[in-house]
């Protein structure tokens, strides 16, 4: 079973059950599906394939959490950094094939905390 396949199933059989609590923010198994949901494909029409890899740069939120599970539905492959790293270390990708320079996603339906980036 995929980690994401986990959250699906505990939405579909705990839809109103917490499942996490950020400061005030607490959001259930179903609105976490849902968001990620979202998320997922607005990272799909930003052109994220099978595969490919999203950097999230963030400080620990919930925007973090729905950002890697969308990731996993869409597909891809989550690189979380640290949001304490320099803002230029970002700027590349090293797949030791070659460097490739993640592009940004822009709003990617309204999440605008989270810095995200894609890498082909």
């Amino acid at each position: 079973m995929q980690v994401e396949q986990f959250l699906e199933n505990s939405a579909r059989l705990y839809p109103e059950k917490v499942a996490l609590i950020h400061g005030r923010q607490r959001l259930t198994y179903g609105q976490i599906d849902i968001e990620a949901n979202r998320l997922a494909h607005a990272l799909m029409d930003a052109g994220v394939k099978r595969g490919d890899r999203v950097v999230i740069f963030a400080p620990n939120s919930v925007e973090v959490v729905l950002s890697i599970f969308a990731t996993l539905k869409a597909g891809a492959v989550f690189v979380v950094l640290n949001a304490t790293t320099k803002p230029d270390k970002p700027g590349y990708c090293d797949d030791r094939k070659g460097r490739k320079t993640p592009r940004r996603c822009g709003h990617l339906g309204g999440y605008t905390r989270s810095a995200l980036g894609v890498a082909h």
